[in-house]
């Protein structure tokens, strides 16, 4: 969570959100080209950028990690709760 807020701190000085981020519309592909004409940089400046970079590939990292976890941990009580079904139920 700090890598992921602190991108998202950093995200607001380096461009302006177009409306459509602010009023939560969902994105469409089609609409993807329109959004990257709505957006302004602030801060050119290329440590930000890489600093940003840095932030949400730490942050992507971590949830794919977390992510794998909780779905192993679904994978074993799913094969015990078939164990249990099967023993319960005469499968």
């Amino acid at each position: 969570m700090r890598y992921r807020n602190a991108s998202r701190e950093l995200v607001f000085r380096l461009w302006v959100i177009p409306e459509v981020y602010l009023v939560g519309e969902t994105i469409a592909r089609d609409s993807m080209r329109f959004l990257q004409q709505q957006l302004r940089i602030i801060d050119p400046e290329p440590k930000k950028w890489d600093e940003f970079n840095n932030l949400t590939a730490i942050a992507g990292f971590i949830s794919r990690g977390t992510h794998s976890k909780n779905l192993k941990l679904q994978y074993k009580m799913a094969c015990e709760l078939i164990t249990i079904l099967r023993k319960e139920y005469h499968f």
